[in-house]
């Protein structure tokens, strides 16, 4: 069995991990009211994707590659990926749609944050070598990438767990107060929040980048990265309850409500739907295992 995708639980007592013997692994289109699945590039293997903001283009990852084509599959393009930047993961647009930033963890080596063109080439390292850095986004304005850091650095380095913004412009980085042990931010489209989950999964959280104050939205067992409609409307997704389920959360309310989950699609065969957007067309971007994969709880004894 190969597992990845290592997660503490929230007492530190557990691994979440994602494991299994023959994963067949694909992101799809879902549409809710037909609950109808449809494939995002035809002829295509998908795993991670986005769609660009003027919405010509998707970029998607596929066989440890990062790939760009039109919707339809035509005009596909190797922009990035093995063997000189592998497992890439978290590739966002620009507000543009002209440049591309992600981070790759190779085994054994820390993360680091690329920026590269919409068109390939060859991609930058905007970010001072030192701590592992994942989970890049982009400011609405484009002027400014927010990252997470997932470890403590030491006298060369000196930083903590959390999220941190780096300003192209002034080429500096720093901590955003608050944010210890949070990670995989993501900035609303209309610029005035900043979602992002604990460092557990067991935590959602609002940062109002106008008051700078933090709010908790969601508690759960593993909750997902955030995702945020084009109206600036929080989505997320409690990959642990019963129908795997994606809450809506909008600003001044109560707290999150369910609007979607996938029981129809688990019960015939798939092991996991991960939700992971929105297509222009407001369909949900959903990855789909339905091989042997699962996630599993590694009970840890330290002396």
């Amino acid at each position: 069995m190969s597992l990845g995708g290592a997660l503490p639980s929230r007492d530190g007592h557990s691994i979440y991990v994602s494991g299994g013997l023959t994963e067949q692994i694909d992101t799809v289109r879902f549409d809710p009211a037909l609950h109808k699945f449809t494939p995002l590039v035809p002829t295509f293997d998908v795993d991670e994707a986005a769609f660009s903001p003027d919405h010509q283009w998707v970029l998607y990852t596929s066989g440890n590659q990062l790939w760009r084509s039109r919707p339809d599959g035509t005009d596909r393009r190797q922009l990035f990926g093995a063997p000189s930047i592998p497992h890439i993961h978290g590739a966002r647009w620009s507000p543009d749609s002209k440049h591309i930033v992600f981070a790759n963890t190779a085994d054994g080596a820390r993360g680091a944050v690329y920026l590269g063109s919409a068109d390939g080439g060859s991609p930058q390292q905007p970010l001072p070598p030192g701590l592992s850095r994942l989970w890049p986004d982009w400011s609405p304005d484009g002027k400014t990438i927010v990252f997470s850091v997932d470890e403590e650095g030491g006298e060369t380095f000196p930083s903590h767990p959390g999220l941190y913004l780096f300003d192209f412009a002034l080429g500096h980085s720093a901590m955003i107060p608050g944010s210890e042990g949070l990670t995989r931010a993501r900035w609303s489209p209309d610029g005035r929040f900043l979602a992002a989950a604990s460092g557990d999964t067991s935590v959602m959280k609002l940062l109002d980048l106008r008051t700078h104050r933090w709010s908790e939205v969601a508690h759960g067992t593993l909750i997902s990265f955030p995702v945020w409609s084009a109206d600036s409307i929080l989505y997320f997704q409690d990959i642990l309850a019963p129908g795997e389920p994606v809450y809506r959360f909008k600003n001044g309310a109560s707290g999150p409500q369910r609007v979607y989950s996938f029981e129809d699609i688990l019960q015939t065969g798939a092991m996991r739907c991960a939700f992971w957007g929105f297509g222009p067309d407001g369909s949900l971007l959903v990855q789909v295992n339905r091989g042997g994969g699962d996630i599993y709880a590694l009970t840890v004894s330290l002396p």
